[in-house]
């Protein structure tokens, strides 16, 4: 059985959540709301058709919150466009279905004031918005081991702090040499500050 989770190395860069599923996305926002305090109520998204929610839960302040999972790929942009149209998906549910206290939108890329602007315009105070970025997603999966490597596998090469030849032989018995040149280059400092302060 091959591991499908996505690797990572021990660079400082962003998680690989594009390279994700989709649903493997959506399982991980479903466990890092949990972590944060809310009790899910509804994975809807596993089902398809969500209607722009995929997640339904109760946060710690008792508010229904209405969660959308974004992934998309590093060539993606979310653009005002894209943030009019999922916010009207909410927006568009029938009378029988009620809007939400809040809702959140977590997003593999960054979001633009201009698109987040656009996206609350559209809104008009009818319920709290918040999103969680590719930047907050990471900080935040970071700080919890058990799942970042619930969802994502390291590398097996341990990462090197300098890249150096390894240890076979190949420089033993040069330590003369470099004590040599050593001896020279301090000498050779030793007389630039004399002949700099004479």
């Amino acid at each position: 059985m091959s591991d499908e989770r996505p690797l990572i190395t021990a660079t400082d860069h962003d998680l690989p959540f594009d390279e994700l599923s989709w649903k493997q996305f959506e399982k991980l926002c479903v466990w890092l709301l949990e972590e944060a305090g809310y009790s899910v109520v509804r994975h809807k998204g596993a089902t398809g058709g969500d209607g722009g929610v995929d997640i339904e839960a109760i946060g710690a302040d008792g508010r229904l919150t209405f969660a959308q999972c974004k992934r998309y790929l590093q060539s993606t942009r979310f653009g005002i466009a894209e943030a009019k149209k999922e916010i009207r998906k909410v927006l568009a549910r029938p009378p029988a279905n009620p809007l939400p206290d809040a809702y959140l939108l977590l997003i593999t890329r960054a979001v633009r004031p201009g698109s987040w602007a656009a996206l609350l315009a559209e809104v008009d105070g009818r319920f709290h918005c918040d999103y969680w970025d590719i930047t907050h997603l990471d900080r935040r999966l970071r700080k919890d081991p058990d799942t970042l490597k619930r969802f994502f596998r390291r590398s097996a090469r341990k990462a090197r702090r300098w890249n150096l030849p390894p240890r076979n032989g190949l420089f033993e018995g040069r330590r003369s040499l470099l004590d040599d040149l050593a001896a020279r280059l301090r000498a050779h400092h030793s007389a630039g500050l004399t002949q700099a302060i004479t």
